[in-house]
């Protein structure tokens, strides 16, 4: 009835021109699936020729930067990192959900969801993983669980997603969502769980937005609040050391030294004992011409760092960068 609020109708039922494009999707066949499946095999077995031990230029060269590199703005980082897989467990698992959630994905609502929800929830669980662990993490497990949280919400919209997220599909899921906060806690498997999480919700909320009557516009407003959750972290993440020591850096190339001096502070105010805050203040208070601030902070980390070559050629010469030390 036409009184009634859109968000209170049922969804229409499938048009003919619906149909048709399901049936054109069904006889070509999840292409893009197969496409993401292929690139993620190539870009494994282009990390298994790098030798050991992997450094971060090796793993820039197949698409995972350090945290630092997003926060220059090298944001796509965020997406490369999807197709990064270091293990063949990790590679085999992961591909298995996206064969199976993501071809059905893509024969039953669209190429154009399909990359729609594929763009989105590898930038969101990226990030989430970023917020949390000054990383993006690697694999595509953050898609597959917002192609599995997608599957979820519509299941009654879109029958084949009824067997899709079966019973044991649903315990395999969420049992090991639940199980890698365990394995991390006890340090048994390093899993990038603020990825799953939030590949999880991005999935869901999108699912009950484009589908769900009676929940649309509550839907897109929590996805909204979610992307923009997403966007903060790339920009500002006070709470993370790791932010910091990325400003300090900036700060020496733009010459901000007394910046870069506030930004130490706090590191030292975390950590009194942090040798790399501390030598760079040093560095921060030579080259403001502060001598015998310099020689105190840079002599301190000497001391308790007394096997870093940078550290102790700086006690010599104090004027060097903080971009040439690593953190």
């Amino acid at each position: 009835m036409s009184s009634h609020h859109p968000d209170t109708q049922e969804d229409p039922p499938e048009t003919a021109e619906q149909h048709e494009s399901e049936l054109r999707h069904a006889v070509l066949g999840p292409i893009l699936t197969w496409a993401v499946c292929g690139a993620c095999v190539l870009v494994f077995l282009a990390s298994s020729s790098v030798e050991e031990p992997k450094t971060w230029e090796s793993l820039a060269a197949i698409g995972y930067f350090p945290a630092m590199w997003i926060w220059e703005g090298r944001y796509w980082g965020l997406w490369t990192s999807v197709f990064v897989h270091l293990s063949l467990l990790h590679l085999a698992f992961n591909l298995s959900w996206l064969w199976s959630l993501g071809g059905s994905l893509e024969i039953a609502a669209g190429r154009l969801l399909w990359v729609a929800l594929f763009i989105l929830s590898a930038g969101v669980s990226s990030s989430a993983e970023l917020a949390v662990a000054d990383d993006t993490g690697i694999g595509a497990s953050g898609v597959v669980y917002a192609f599995f949280g997608f599957a979820w919400a519509t299941r009654r919209n879109l029958p084949v997603f009824e067997t899709v997220v079966g019973r044991l599909n649903l315990l395999v899921l969420l049992g090991w969502l639940v199980l890698c906060p365990i394995l991390s806690y006890f340090d048994i498997l390093n899993v990038g769980n603020a990825a799953h999480f939030a590949g999880l919700l991005t999935g869901f909320l999108a699912g009950h937005a484009y589908y769900c009557a009676g929940r649309k516009s509550l839907s897109r407003a929590a996805l909204a609040i979610l992307i923009v959750l997403a966007i903060v972290p790339l920009f500002w993440a006070p709470w993370s050391s790791l932010w910091i020591q990325s400003n300090v850096t900036r700060a020496f190339e733009d010459e901000r030294y007394m910046d870069a001096i506030d930004d130490l502070n706090t590191l030292l105010e975390r950590d009194p004992r942090d040798a790399w805050a501390l030598y760079n203040r040093g560095v921060a208070f030579d080259r403001l011409g502060m001598e015998r601030e310099a020689a105190r902070d840079i002599g301190l980390a000497v001391s308790l760092d007394p096997n870093n070559e940078a550290f102790a050629t700086g006690a010599a010469d104090p004027n060097i960068a903080a971009s040439t030390v690593p953190p």
